[in-house]
């Protein structure tokens, strides 16, 4: 074919593949920023509301607000994590999109060959 130009299909498997690497890991960052600042306004609250108690059951509120810290704290563990598995070519490229077409269908159940 003369005169014809070819150029690679910018939407190959290979261009997929990369694009959903990278949105996990733009999503993933972001997610782990958001977990950084819980845990700052968590830990922040916790020094803040130490001595200072709570009027129905007399304990600490640093106790209620110590809640935040700790979800943060694992959540970013669970984040790195997945994290660590994409960087290391663990993850497969279904689990790279956690959408799913319907609420009904199972996440964890294979495809039909």
């Amino acid at each position: 074919m003369k005169g014809a130009i070819w150029a690679p299909i910018p939407w190959s498997p290979a261009c997929r593949y990369r694009g959903k690497k990278t949105c996990l890991v733009i999503g993933h960052v972001l997610m782990l920023f958001i977990c950084w600042l819980l845990f700052k306004g968590s830990l922040d609250q916790v020094k803040i509301n130490w001595d200072s108690t709570s009027a129905a059951m007399e304990t600490s509120m640093a106790l209620f607000y110590g809640c935040g810290v700790v979800f943060a704290v694992s959540g970013a563990v669970i984040l790195l994590n997945n994290l660590w598995r994409l960087v290391n070519d663990q993850l497969s490229e279904d689990e790279l999109i956690g959408i799913r077409e319907s609420e009904e269908e199972p996440i964890d159940v294979p495809k039909p060959l």
